[in-house]
């Protein structure tokens, strides 16, 4: 949903999944995942889309690069960030040009600052990279719509140059971008998951 809709405000995207039977049905037009809407803005934006499984191809030249992974839910509760720290190791060893890595995941608060580290660590080439934490809002059904009239545009960043490119990346959907710190990021996304949860256990109550 997230790559379709910032192809359709104008981006040139590239989306990579290890899942090859995956990319091969986007390849040929074909939508795996039901959403409504999100079909036809994947058809109406075909030029602006790419999809491949070689990670190196995709990173390498990107300006900003979306992790948008699952974070399950391990035994103990907390949530299992492998796939966020498996896709920064692969951005590391195949960026070629100062980029920005924007956490769409939802992630423990520190989480960024730690994906921050962890990118300057295992750099191959002398680049500079800046991590953002943009989380998402998205209902299942209803994504496509929730994106393209968002509320709000949560944006956590450090410095005045990843806020400069998010604001390009976002700002010709004239929807109301809020900037804040990473870690408040992380915190507001947290924050609203809980007050949802909240919500329902007070009307199961009144019921």
């Amino acid at each position: 949903v997230t790559a379709a809709v910032l192809a359709h405000i104008g981006h040139e995207v590239t989306c990579v999944d290890p899942d090859q039977r995956k990319i091969s049905l986007l390849k040929s037009g074909k939508c795996p995942i039901i959403e409504q809407g999100l079909p036809e803005l994947l058809a109406k934006n075909r030029e602006r889309l790419h999809f491949t499984d070689n990670h190196k191809e995709a990173y390498r030249d990107a300006e900003v690069i979306f992790i948008a992974v699952g974070t399950p839910e391990k035994a103990d509760g907390s949530a299992n960030l492998k796939y966020v720290y498996t896709a920064a190791q692969q951005i590391a060893e195949s960026v070629e040009r100062d980029c920005v890595v924007v956490v769409k995941s939802t992630v423990p608060i520190g989480t960024n600052d730690k994906v921050q580290q962890l990118l300057e660590n295992n750099l191959v080439n002398k680049v500079k990279v800046e991590v953002v934490s943009n989380p998402e809002f998205l209902s299942q059904g209803t994504a496509v719509k929730d994106m393209l009239e968002a509320s709000r545009i949560v944006i956590g960043v450090e410095s005045d140059f990843s806020r400069g490119v998010m604001e390009r990346v976002y700002g010709v959907m004239n929807l109301p971008m809020l900037f804040t710190s990473r870690r408040s990021a992380e915190m507001i996304k947290y924050a609203s998951n809980d007050f949802l949860a909240l919500k329902i256990s007070y009307i199961n109550e009144i019921a």
